[in-house]
């Protein structure tokens, strides 16, 4: 199991669906303490842990431990998995300051609408 991966996994998915961690760590049942017990490599989660972490994401189990299956989209289509670009950039984007995110939000928010209208 690769924790770091289903940490980046956890992480976009709580930046995708604009939700604060401590809204996932009420909402999910998992402490801060074990989040970051599981982030600096000292325990690795349990199942069930992922389970409570999945059904609060709106993801499958498999998709958090692998990443294999389809993550859910807005509106509620499914899109391809996080791929090594997607990982890389998240790690960039940690380190991004709150302006710079908003304006990654920002430029996405206008793809996103631009795609839209050309279907």
């Amino acid at each position: 199991m690769d924790t770091l991966a289903i940490i980046k996994r956890i992480e976009l998915r709580i930046a995708e669906l604009g939700m604060s961690k401590a809204d996932f760590y009420k909402n999910s049942g998992i402490s801060s303490a074990s989040y970051s017990q599981w982030n600096t490599g000292r325990y690795k989660p349990t199942d069930k842990k992922l389970q409570q972490a999945a059904d609060c994401l709106g993801v499958t189990l498999e998709y958090l431990r692998e990443g294999k299956e389809k993550a859910p989209t807005e509106n509620g289509e499914r899109k391809d998995v996080l791929d090594d670009v997607d990982i890389a950039f998240y790690g960039e984007y940690k380190e991004l300051t709150e302006e710079d995110r908003a304006t990654i939000r920002d430029m996405v928010s206008v793809m996103r609408k631009r795609r839209a209208s050309e279907k």
